[in-house]
C-alpha cells in the first residue's frame, strides 16, 4: 500500500509540474506567436495583392474583407460588415467593397447573402494569396493593388470607425 501511495503522490506532482508548465508557457511567457503584435507579424502594408479576376484599377480603392463562414470572429462581425455596405450604398461610396474568402463560391455567396452583406465583388483565393495569416481581417488597398491599410480580428468600435472613415 506504500509504495502505490508514494507512486500516486509522484504521478499527481508530475501532472501539476506539466500543467503548471504549459500554462507558464501560453500566458506568461508567451512563446507562441501573437498574430496581432506588429514585432512578431509581418504586416499586409506595402504589398501588392494579385488576385485572380480582381481589377483593382476599377476603384481609386477597395475595402477587401478576408473572412470565413466558419469563423467565430467574423460570424460576430457580420452586423459591421452589414453597416459597412449600408454605408456604402447609401453614400454612394466610390470604394469597392470585396470579400476574399477561402471556400467554393456559392458557399461564400450564400454566407453574405444570409447576413444581408452586399458586396461589389467575392473571390475565392486562400487567405496566403492576400498575405494574412487570420481572419477576419480587413484590408484597403489602393487602384495598384497595393495594401494601404490592414485591421485584424474582432475590431472594437474605434477600428470599426476607422474602417468606417475609408469609404469615399
Amino acid at each position: 500500500m506504500k509504495k502505490l501511495e508514494t507512486a500516486s503522490y509522484v504521478a499527481v506532482i508530475c501532472s501539476c509540474a506539466l500543467l503548471t508548465y504549459v500554462l507558464l508557457s501560453q500566458y506568461v511567457f508567451r512563446t507562441h506567436l501573437d498574430r496581432n503584435d506588429p514585432k512578431l507579424r509581418q504586416p499586409a502594408v506595402g504589398r501588392t495583392l494579385q488576385l485572380t479576376n480582381v481589377s483593382w484599377a476599377n476603384a481609386n480603392r477597395s475595402l477587401v474583407l478576408a473572412i470565413s463562414s466558419h469563423c467565430g470572429y467574423c460570424i460576430r462581425s457580420t452586423a459591421f460588415y452589414q453597416k459597412l455596405s449600408d454605408k456604402r450604398r447609401s453614400q454612394h461610396a466610390a470604394t469597392k467593397l470585396i470579400a476574399v474568402m477561402s471556400e467554393d463560391p456559392s458557399s461564400a455567396t450564400s454566407f453574405l447573402e444570409r447576413n444581408g452583406v452586399l458586396v461589389d465583388q467575392v473571390a475565392t483565393a486562400p487567405l496566403s494569396a492576400l498575405g494574412v495569416d487570420a481572419t477576419p481581417t480587413v484590408l484597403l488597398v489602393d487602384n495598384n493593388g497595393k495594401v494601404i491599410g490592414e485591421w485584424i480580428g474582432l475590431l472594437n468600435p474605434s477600428a470599426e470607425n476607422q474602417v468606417m472613415s475609408q469609404l469615399d
